[in-house]
């Protein structure tokens, strides 16, 4: 299902379809491979692996609060395991699962940790989503100048690696802060390039949302054909 979900276009509602059908199973598996002891080195293994295989699945499926049970679970397996580079991704994915909920000041924490990991571990696309995700905190608190340099920072990384979806999800969220900004015109060509890019990866969920944003930016500028469009 994750695999399909990649592939992009059609196979993201048929990636869907299989979770859906399979989620019981999925559900318990989960919860069997939860049960790890320190001596279970497989089990560990199993459970720290669920929510990468899962990743936008069950960010579609699944409510913050049994993200969040997941990625603890697949945290204490990373760190029995002493797999520094998974126990980066399931902190930043845990600073997601409470910046869903609201909680700023738990996200924070666990992006801060997480940039650390990542920068300790030499995972530039883990820093990178590091450095954007407190940038969408600085945003969420109406400091959208701060939230630009951030994302900016976090641009040329993901430039430089050839990271494409790290790269055009960055540009729509510099859209949004440039367009809380007032400026149309540089949120709009952050929008457009971040299009390109969804629609080069087949990503159908990424290119609705930008074309909703897409509209609003250009009605704000006055532009209601293009806005309609």
């Amino acid at each position: 299902a994750r695999e399909l979900y990649f592939a992009g276009n059609n196979s993201q509602s048929e990636s869907l379809s299989i979770f859906d059908t399979e989620r019981v199973n999925i559900e318990s598996g989960q919860q069997a491979s939860s049960s790890f002891t320190g001596t279970n080195k497989a089990m560990a293994s199993l459970c720290s692996e669920y929510p990468d295989k899962g990743l936008f699945l069950i960010d579609l499926r699944l409510h913050p609060n049994v993200q969040i049970q997941w990625l603890l679970s697949a945290l204490e397996a990373a760190k029995q395991l002493q797999d520094l580079l998974a126990e980066g991704r399931h902190t930043g994915n845990l600073g997601n699962a409470y910046t869903d909920l609201s909680e700023l000041e738990q996200a924070l924490n666990y992006y801060e940790k997480h940039r650390e990991i990542a920068h300790k571990v030499d995972d530039p696309r883990g820093e990178a989503n590091a450095i954007g995700n407190i940038a969408n905190i600085s945003y969420a608190r109406g400091n959208s100048r701060d939230a630009i340099k951030l994302y900016e920072t976090a641009l040329q990384i993901q430039q430089k690696i050839e990271d494409r979806r790290g790269e055009g999800t960055t540009l729509v969220n510099l859209g949004a802060a440039f367009s809380t900004l007032s400026e149309l015109s540089e949120a709009i060509s952050r929008y457009e390039q971040a299009l390109k890019i969804f629609e080069e990866l087949g990503d159908k969920r990424s290119q609705g949302i930008i074309l909703g944003n897409l509209g609003m930016a250009n009605a704000d500028m006055g532009n209601i054909k293009g806005a309609i469009k």
